[in-house]
Parts: C-alpha cells; sequence; structure tokens
C-alpha cells in the first residue's frame, strides 16, 4: 500500500528539515532495521540501537505534524486543480 503525507508549511520545523532518511525493516531473523541516508558527501547506513532510537523518534514526530492521509490526499487535488 502507497500512502503519502504532507506537513504543511505552517506547521513549521519539524524533524525531516534536517534530510531525509529511510528506516528499511527485515525480518528478525534475516537482518536487524537499517537507516539509509544519502547526501552529498556519501551515503551512510546506520545500524546502532541509539541510531535506529533516533531516527524512529524522528519519524514518528513527522507522522505526527503530518496531515492525515485523507488531508493529504485532498490537498495534492486542490493544487492539482489550481495548476490546470
Amino acid at each position: 500500500m502507497r500512502l503519502i503525507q504532507i506537513v504543511p508549511f505552517e506547521h513549521g520545523g519539524y524533524p525531516g528539515t534536517r534530510g531525509s532518511f529511510v528506516i528499511f525493516e527485515f525480518p528478525e531473523d534475516l537482518h536487524s532495521p537499517v537507516v539509509y541516508i544519502e547526501g552529498q558527501g556519501g551515503n551512510l547506513y546506520l545500524e546502532k540501537s541509539n541510531d535506529l532510537r533516533r531516527c524512529s523518534l524522528s519519524f514518528q514526530h513527522l507522522l505526527g505534524a503530518a496531515l492525515s492521509r485523507q488531508k493529504s490526499v485532498a490537498l495534492l487535488k486542490e493544487v492539482a486543480r489550481h495548476r490546470e
């Protein structure tokens, strides 16, 4: 299932403004979670528990600041209508 949630500019600063990251989760018997960060200085793969905890907390804050899925889709539709 694909989803998109938008954090409006009027919500001010939030953890996502520090850069993007992806949390890869795997079955427990295969591998522990990994955080992937891509930047101009290169790519990072973080596996330490403190790094994973920090990124997971940042992601939870992003979800808390974001519009609901329904409101995000409605905003996208509204913006698309104004661009026609």
